[in-house]
């Protein structure tokens, strides 16, 4: 019998519990994004964890991390020469962050393993992945983020298994995906504070905004005309005084409200 890449029940109530736990610590981004990336890596099995808070996600652009947290590496040496290739202009060449850089530019949410986006020939062929990764002793990456309204902007987070461990498998990949789209899921959601005081029209409209949809998808999930969408924008962004979509998907995912998770400064 095929074996089933859905989660287990176990892994599902896991998940759950694990999101709950987040949102416990959302008052300190440093203290969710570090139990969310220790726990759902070990849940995995995972050997590093690592969150993956980015600006310039984009191809041919050197990435720059925001306020890194990175778990389990064996060494201090490895750490440092993985964070010092992190910080180097090497990643715009590396070939699962040019995939990953591609995968992105044509969505606003996505998790995969370094198989679904780049085979092993062309992964293992790599100078950057032989000599650059090997020598850090990770392999098979494992990355789930999702896009921040502007290009380029993501949050998510990357795991990895020692080199010569056996890859993660879809069933990891899934469990990481319904752990990190419920996180997404209520980080979109809106505490009472002025969300209340809209009226329908215009919840609906900021509901549909924050999934970074534009104005003809939203004019056309909503049943109205585009030059309306247009005017319900310019109110909201009037009501929440911000100057564009970015700001605004910004500030709904980070806005610092009790019970609710943030997001680091500068994302």
């Amino acid at each position: 019998m095929a074996k089933s890449n859905r989660p287990r029940l176990r892994d599902v109530r896991a998940a759950f519990r694990l999101v709950a736990e987040a949102r416990d610590l959302g008052a300190d981004p440093a203290a969710w994004r570090g139990h969310v990336a220790r726990e759902l890596g070990r849940r995995i099995g995972a050997t590093v964890a690592m969150t993956l808070d980015m600006h310039d996600l984009l191809p041919g652009r050197i990435h720059r991390l925001i306020a890194p947290i990175d778990l389990g590496w064996e060494s201090d040496h490895e750490r440092t020469l993985f964070l010092d290739y992190l910080k180097s202009d090497l990643p715009k060449v590396d070939p699962s962050a040019m995939a990953w850089a591609d995968r992105m530019s044509r969505r606003r949410y996505s998790a995969a393993t370094r198989a679904e986006m780049i085979d092993d020939r062309e992964w293992y062929d790599s100078p950057i992945v032989s000599e650059g990764r090997r020598s850090c002793r990770i392999d098979h990456p494992l990355i789930t983020c999702t896009a921040l309204g502007r290009p380029g902007r993501i949050q998510g987070f990357q795991f990895y298994r020692p080199w010569g461990a056996r890859p993660f498998d879809l069933r990891d990949r899934n469990v990481v995906r319904l752990v990190h789209v419920e996180l997404i899921r209520h980080m979109s959601e809106r505490a009472a504070d002025g969300v209340d005081a809209l009226p329908p029209y215009l919840r609906r409209t900021l509901h549909a905004l924050l999934k970074g949809s534009p104005s003809k998808e939203v004019a056309l999930e909503l049943g109205l005309s585009v030059h309306t969408v247009d005017g319900y924008r310019k109110a909201l962004y009037r009501h929440f005084k911000v100057g564009g979509l970015s700001q605004l998907i910004a500030l709904e995912l980070g806005r610092a409200l009790p019970g609710r998770l943030q997001l680091p400064p500068g994302l």
